[in-house]
C-alpha cells in the first residue's frame, strides 16, 4: 500500500504516533498496530474509492482516534476525550491545520465509535469506516450496514 506523506504538508506524522504512543495506555487491541491498520484501511478508501477526502485528516485520525483509552474492554468516553485532547495539541503537533481540517479531525475522533449514520462529509464518514474495517481484530466481522461510505460497505461486503 502506497502512502501519501505529501498530503501531510509540515505535519510530522512520527511526532504525533509519538505524542499518541506516550498519551495512550488503552491495551494491546487498540495500540499503534490498530492505528496501522486504520490508517492502511483510510488510505485505501481515500485513493482508489472515495472522492472528496481529505487524506491528512484520515492520516491523524488513524493515530489520535482512540489514545485516550484507558482499557481495551467498554470505554465509551474515549472518542469524546480523544477530540477534546486535540486542543493540547492544536498549537504544536497540529498547527499546520486549517480550521476545517482541524473540524473534521474532532468531530471524527469525538463520534467514531457511536455514528450509526453519514454525516454527509465524505473525510470523516471515510475515518469512521477505516476504523470499522478493522473490527475483525476483535472478532467482530464488519457490518456493510454500519459503514457510511458506499466504498465501505463494498470492501465489507467483499472481504468479510
Amino acid at each position: 500500500m502506497e502512502f501519501d506523506d505529501d498530503c501531510m504538508g509540515n505535519i510530522n506524522l512520527n511526532d504525533v504516533i509519538h505524542y499518541s504512543l506516550g498519551e495512550f495506555s488503552g491495551g494491546f487491541m487498540h495500540g499503534i498496530t490498530h492505528w496501522e491498520n486504520v490508517d492502511r484501511n483510510g488510505m485505501r478508501l481515500a485513493n482508489n474509492m472515495t472522492e472528496g477526502v481529505n487524506k491528512r485528516v484520515v492520516r491523524l485520525f488513524s493515530y489520535l482516534h482512540d489514545h485516550q483509552r484507558n482499557a481495551d474492554g467498554y470505554d465509551t468516553e474515549h472518542g469524546p476525550r480523544a477530540a477534546e485532547a486535540l486542543f493540547d495539541i492544536s498549537n504544536t503537533l497540529l498547527e499546520d491545520l486549517s480550521e476545517e481540517e482541524f473540524e473534521m479531525l474532532y468531530e471524527a475522533c469525538k463520534i467514531h465509535t457511536v455514528a450509526k449514520e453519514p454525516t454527509g462529509n465524505p473525510t470523516i464518514d471515510c475515518c469512521i469506516d477505516a476504523d470499522r474495517l478493522d473490527l475483525p481484530r476483535v472478532g467482530i466481522t464488519p457490518d456493510p450496514d454500519r459503514m457510511l461510505t458506499e466504498a465501505g460497505k463494498k470492501l465489507a461486503e467483499e472481504e468479510w
